[in-house]
């Protein structure tokens, strides 16, 4: 092995799925209509983002995928899991429902949970009737 491949392994030792992981968020961030579209959302998309919250001594700290709010009043909370084919469980389910907790929602929005895995999900999570699903094939 040379030296740079040595090296280029070294750096991306246990990184490799995180850095696909921030690919995939961007990815899903610049194809939102898409997500949109699958749940029968045509209005205008009124912004796209980030939320993160720091913790503090009165709040706990969050961080959000992304966060889709629609002219309509309605706002998606997406949560994004990167693990290449693997199917996604009820753990990221929790996850959500927490982060969705947890965001300020100031303009009063419906809130909805959407859960972006990239292998799909498990039998479990497709029974929860408040998650909505979107699967990497769901973009081609």
């Amino acid at each position: 092995m040379t030296g740079d491949m040595y090296l280029f392994d070294q750096f991306t030792k246990n990184r490799w799925d995180t850095y696909l992981g921030s690919l995939f968020e961007q990815f899903v961030r610049d194809h939102a209509t898409i997500i949109a579209k699958k749940f029968g959302y045509t209005n205008e998309i009124q912004a796209i983002g980030s939320y993160w919250q720091h913790p503090t001594k009165r709040k706990k700290g969050v961080q959000i995928d992304i966060v889709i709010e629609f002219i309509d009043h309605t706002t998606f909370i997406c949560e994004c899991k990167w693990k290449g084919k693997r199917k996604t469980g009820m753990e990221a389910v929790y996850e959500l429902r927490q982060k969705a907790k947890l965001y300020p929602n100031k303009n009063n929005h419906t809130v909805k949970c959407v859960l972006i895995a990239s292998g799909g999900v498990t039998q479990a999570v497709l029974k929860e009737k408040d998650i909505r699903i979107v699967s990497l094939d769901d973009f081609f």
